[in-house]
């Protein structure tokens, strides 16, 4: 074969965005995402490159207890020989390098394959649903929801650990700096955290709450944020009240995702309270 992998680099992110763009037939904030993976977690996104041009990308988050697997892309003129294979195959050795036990994704009917074959097993659905711009949002039901501030990261990552899995507070703080993102708070009688949500330009996640009450209250809010509307939220098929809530408020199913792991099976995260992942990419 004439091309060959490397570690994405910066200048690359432009055109690995546009790569992406193409190989998923959609527009996204893919630049934004490609330098998610490359601050948080450096050396652990690759690309195929032949002659200079990029064929393909793929990378990974490492939380320790596993690694979220994303941005999986091939260009559309060379899928089918074996680029998407080279770089998972890349990107598993990268976690096998870091001693990371587990790897998880949420899978595309078309990607699905390339993960099946390489050994992953599902653990569940991810479900993509979509708001209905036209709707109105719900009026605000209290004042207990307070923006996000960075002196709250530490209560709300420390909230967050032992639901998502892991320890994710980085993600959680690059999103928070980013100036085009909103985030919102809830805390119960005691002052301890009860929940949390993250509002991106298309998309609400991470969202996680204690209670469904909680976690209406924090969706009004985001959708009364500045930030652009409609908006997708990403959930786990398991989390129905999750689902349920979001069609009552404007939402529609849009497609489902496979969500797989490799490895030994990963331990329970506490699905009832995660109401959407923050992207496929990050989880």
């Amino acid at each position: 074969m004439s091309w060959h992998v490397r570690e994405l680099s910066r200048p690359d992110v432009p055109t690995a965005a546009s790569l992406l763009e193409r190989a998923y037939g959609r527009p996204g904030p893919w630049a934004t995402e490609l330098t998610l993976y490359l601050d948080l977690q450096p050396g652990g996104t690759v690309t195929a490159v032949e002659d200079g041009r990029l064929l393909g990308v793929g990378g990974t988050i490492d939380y320790g207890p596993f690694g979220w697997i994303g941005l999986m892309g091939v260009d559309p003129d060379r899928q089918g020989a074996g680029i998407g294979r080279a770089i998972l195959t890349a990107v598993l050795a990268y976690l096998d390098r870091r001693n990371c036990p587990v790897r998880v994704l949420d899978a595309s009917a078309a990607g699905a394959p390339l993960y099946v074959a390489a050994g992953f097993h599902d653990l569940g659905m991810t479900v993509l649903f979509q708001r209905n711009g036209d709707i109105p949002p719900a009026a605000p039901v209290d004042g207990t929801v307070s923006r996000l501030q960075p002196s709250d990261l530490a209560d709300v990552a420390a909230f967050d650990r032992p639901i998502f899995g892991a320890d994710r507070s980085r993600l959680l703080a690059w999103l928070l700096r980013r100036p085009e993102n909103d985030a919102f708070l809830i805390r119960g009688s005691t002052g301890a955290v009860a929940g949390f949500i993250y509002v991106q330009p298309d998309r609400i996640g991470p969202w996680v709450a204690r209670d469904e009450a909680g976690a209406e209250r924090l969706l009004i809010a985001a959708l009364h944020s500045n930030v652009a509307q409609p908006a997708a939220v990403r959930i786990p098929d398991s989390n129905l009240a999750a689902m349920t809530l979001v069609q009552h408020h404007g939402f529609e199913r849009q497609r489902a995702l496979r969500h797989m792991y490799l490895g030994l099976c990963p331990a329970d995260q506490s699905l009832p309270y995660i109401y959407s992942e923050s992207s496929f990419g990050t989880g």
